[in-house]
């Protein structure tokens, strides 16, 4: 949760076929139906690598962000900044918050603070080698 923001974020990783339905209900839980639920899933079941999404409700001031399984670290890093861009538009949105401005980039920075704890070792390939054997 980004406290400072009042906003509830979940983040999926390395996300499979496995993951799928624990995704599906979170969408849910934010309030994601219809076409982009249908997409997310499509994107999800056709198992492509390099991709994520994110979704989430202004109403509900709720998020969720998947990222997919991914080639390298450096693939990773490109999805997880293509990911949180949009989770920090979509916010800095309902708050009203200048893009332009330093608020954004200190929601950014406490974004991906919170997140590195859980992704750190998939921007190593190195560290990716040696989770996966």
């Amino acid at each position: 949760a980004l406290r400072n923001y009042g906003w509830r974020v979940v983040v999926f990783y390395a996300v499979t076929r496995y993951d799928i339905d624990a995704v599906m209900d979170e969408l849910h839980a934010v309030g994601c139906d219809g076409k982009f639920a249908r997409q997310a899933w499509e994107n999800m079941t056709s198992e492509k690598v390099n991709t994520g999404l994110t979704y989430s409700n202004y109403m509900q001031r709720g998020s969720v962000v998947v990222i997919g399984l991914t080639t390298s670290a450096s693939e990773f890093l490109n999805s997880l900044v293509h990911e949180t861009h949009h989770l920090v538009a979509h916010i800095g949105k309902a708050l009203g918050l200048d893009v332009m401005g330093e608020d954004v980039c200190y929601l950014h920075g406490e974004l991906v603070r919170e997140m590195f704890s859980m992704c750190h070792s998939l921007m190593c390939d190195d560290c990716r080698h040696y989770t996966e054997a």
